[in-house]
């Protein structure tokens, strides 16, 4: 999801981790959205911290995640959240 290609110096701290999108730098548009009730069954609990200023990686039956923002990028990346509101048939 990023809206510009990440920088080497992120592909030189996870280049040794096996990702679940060896693309995940490149902008694209999202291939699959997964809900809050999935994520305990595809996350393993191990992560690996890229250092201070870094995302996060994150294990997964998928491989590696690369999670978080970057300190040094003139805006922040959102993430993708789902939220649900319950429908009302007064509106």
């Amino acid at each position: 999801m990023p809206t510009s290609k990440l920088s080497s110096s992120v592909w030189e701290r996870c280049g040794n981790l096996s990702l679940a999108d060896p693309l995940f730098d490149v902008p694209a548009r999202v291939e699959i959205l997964l809900g809050a009730d999935i994520y305990p069954m595809v996350w393993s609990h191990e992560t690996v911290s890229l250092g201070h200023g870094y995302p996060t990686a994150f294990n997964s039956i998928f491989g590696w995640a690369i999670v978080g923002p970057l300190q040094n990028l003139k805006a922040p990346i959102l993430g993708p959240y789902l939220f649900r509101y319950p429908h009302q048939s007064n509106l």
